[in-house]
């Protein structure tokens, strides 16, 4: 059957029950092929309404799908946002609830490792590098740093 529309094949058929039940009397032979097409015609409108029904009722329930998760994302979000308030965004304790703790960069412990790592990097300054570049050497705002490290404590060289 070639692609229509159901309302052009609707419309075709139900002109044609029609036009074969006025002609009735001189086309009785063809009785049962008329009984069989208006047969048709009320199945296919019963699965067109139902087809309609239903699609009405997926529509419907994607909107229900939608709202239920919109509901259930913001409750999470507010668990989430009372876990956080609760155990603090380090906590381990959030692992168990599929959260990430917040991991800050580790620092040195002691004023004394933060100038030993200072004086490291400005003991480097002006040396070439294995790959051919130059570190670049500290301005005053670095030697700055420094002497406040070292006068914290910590022994700093001067710089260069």
């Amino acid at each position: 059957m070639p692609k229509s529309a159901y309302a052009d094949h609707m419309q075709v058929w139900s002109h044609l029950a029609d036009q074969m039940e006025s002609e009735a009397l001189d086309l009785h032979h063809l009785q049962p092929y008329l009984t069989s097409l208006q047969e048709g015609l009320r199945e296919a409108r019963a699965a067109k309404t139902r087809q309609l029904e239903l699609r009405a009722a997926a529509q419907q329930a994607t909107r229900d799908l939608e709202a239920a998760m919109e509901k259930a994302n913001e409750a999470a979000m507010r668990l989430h946002t009372g876990l956080l308030g609760a155990y603090g965004t380090k906590s381990t304790t959030l692992i168990a609830f599929g959260m990430r703790p917040h991991r800050s960069a580790k620092l040195p412990a002691s004023a004394a490792e933060t100038a030993a790592a200072v004086s490291a990097v400005l003991a480097d300054a002006g040396e070439v590098r294995p790959g051919g570049g130059t570190v670049p050497q500290p301005g005053p705002e670095a030697a700055a740093f420094a002497a406040a490290l070292g006068a914290e404590g910590g022994t700093i060289p001067p710089p260069g």
